[in-house]
């Protein structure tokens, strides 16, 4: 009974306490002023506050393009909200005809994602000595049919393993997510991602240099499609 997942009743965390008994989870306390869950893109929802021990480390692997890769790790964020867990930095998974070598951090400013997923997700840079020696336990979830749910599925590797890599579902439907984890993916896909410096820098150098007004074709960059690229 030590396990703690969000919105379980299971000791869990729900996104409003209930006033009728005492609940088996922690009180709600909102959060602090400065924190970024207190002006969330969700103002009306109660967020229930990240519990004080964590069921392990979940590293999202995401694969394709960089629009893929987001959605595979915003949508990380809010599994790992409902499982309970930090997160580590997610690892960009590279297929031989992108020949590109980027990492999260290459691409996204690390420490403003950490100081806006505050109060919805536990985020670190490194593994704790005893994880970071080893590989984590693979789940792979993409190639899973119908609805299934993450707890049942994902949850008992979790806890045996403690350390974790996860590539989520595509077919998963996110409005079955409950209301704390749907706000922690909103937040790190509309306000906790943001370029590196030098790639914002080297945005705004090419746009300049693009004659206005002009029009962008995004080509699906399939294996079969790369060739009309």
């Amino acid at each position: 009974m030590g396990t703690i997942v969000g919105g379980r009743d299971v000791v869990g965390f729900v996104a409003r306490p209930s006033a009728s008994a005492a609940p088996p989870y922690p009180a709600f306390v909102p959060p602090a002023a400065s924190s970024p869950a207190s002006s969330s893109l969700l103002p009306h929802l109660i967020l229930s506050t990240l519990p004080a021990k964590s069921n392990g480390y979940i590293r999202v692997d995401c694969y394709g393009g960089l629009n893929q890769m987001r959605r595979d790790f915003c949508d990380g964020i809010g599994i790992a909200r409902i499982l309970n867990a930090i997160m580590v930095l997610p690892k960009f998974e590279v297929a031989a005809y992108w020949n590109e070598l980027s990492r999260f951090a290459d691409v996204f400013d690390v420490d403003y994602f950490i100081q806006q997923t505050q109060g919805f997700v536990k985020v670190v840079k490194e593994l704790l000595e005893e994880f970071a020696s080893r590989e984590p336990f693979r789940v792979d979830c993409r190639k899973r049919k119908g609805q299934f749910d993450y707890v049942e599925a994902v949850l008992p590797a979790l806890l045996e393993h403690r350390y974790i890599s996860l590539t989520p579902s595509i077919s998963q439907r996110r409005d079955r997510y409950p209301l704390y984890a749907k706000a922690s993916l909103c937040q790190g896909c509309y306000r906790a991602l943001r370029l590196s410096k030098h790639l914002e820098a080297k945005g705004s150098e090419l746009f300049k240099l693009i004659p206005q007004p002009f029009l962008a074709l995004h080509l699906s960059l399939e294996p079969d499609m790369v060739a009309y690229s």
